[in-house]
């Protein structure tokens, strides 16, 4: 996915967001990160399809992102949102063969192959024990496992995951995550999730993009990107990095304000 000279306003006479050039390389975990009222989301919405630049090309495998319909950007990119209507009523396993809609025609048959997809999109995500239960009898880390199977059914190259651990326990947070690192390593899919906590972004992804006032102020390896500097300047808190007997590197809040 390509972006050039993308702005986007939701005041036509106010730039919200303002991009010269970025680029999201491809079978790789890129985390957004930025302070409150930034743009993450923001430009997650807009590589998703679901806002529309005000100016400037964003590009899908060197077409661009509006030509396709909505079934051929199904196919292309998968999209997990913070907060989802769960459909109470719905087995898990019925939720998760919605995937396979966009690779269908008409009312035809779910086949073999439609079946096999769904089965191992529920046991990378480890849902095979709960295909069957009601989306009601489960917990909110289970639920998040069942909409990333869900992308993970659609068979897209891209998934896009809007802060995917709010409003989860520190035990879910992680339970989703490394399910996310699993699709990445095992099924080569490019996912590109907006973070909040810098730890995570630290642990579970390959690049990083940093994004203050709109703009993307830095982009590249994550290790290399966030550095006890930058956090100081974009987030103004003093943090120290220290690394752990399996050489993770880490950051450690020293006080609150600058």
């Amino acid at each position: 996915m390509d972006i050039k000279q993308l702005t986007f306003s939701y005041n036509l006479k106010i730039p919200f967001l303002a991009i010269d050039q970025l680029m999201i390389p491809k079978g790789k975990v890129t985390a957004i990160i930025g302070p409150n009222g930034s743009g993450k989301s923001t430009l997650l919405h807009l590589l998703a399809g679901l806002l529309k630049p005000t100016s400037g090309a964003l590009l899908l495998d060197e077409q661009p992102l509006y030509i396709y319909t909505a079934k051929e950007r199904a196919k292309k990119l998968a999209v997990v949102h913070q907060q989802n209507d769960v459909p109470m009523n719905y087995t898990v396993r019925k939720l998760v063969e919605m995937g396979r809609y966009p690779h269908r025609k008409g009312m035809m048959r779910f086949t073999t192959e439609d079946d096999r997809i769904v089965d191992d999109a529920l046991r990378v995500t480890d849902l095979i024990d709960q295909q069957h239960q009601f989306m009601h009898q489960l917990s909110g880390g289970q639920r998040q496992r069942v909409w990333i199977a869900l992308a993970l059914a659609q068979q897209s190259e891209y998934i896009l995951l809007d802060e995917p651990t709010t409003y989860l326990d520190m035990h879910h947070q992680f339970e989703i995550l490394h399910v996310i690192e699993k699709m990445n390593r095992m099924e080569n899919r490019t996912i590109v999730m907006v973070l909040h906590d810098l730890n995570q972004a630290l642990q579970f992804s390959d690049e990083v993009i940093v994004m203050q006032g709109g703009k993307v102020v830095a982009k590249g390896n994550t290790e290399e990107i966030l550095t006890e500097t930058l956090i100081q300047r974009i987030f103004r808190i003093h943090v120290k990095s220290i690394q752990d007997s399996n050489c993770e590197k880490h950051f450690i809040h020293l006080k609150k304000k600058v």
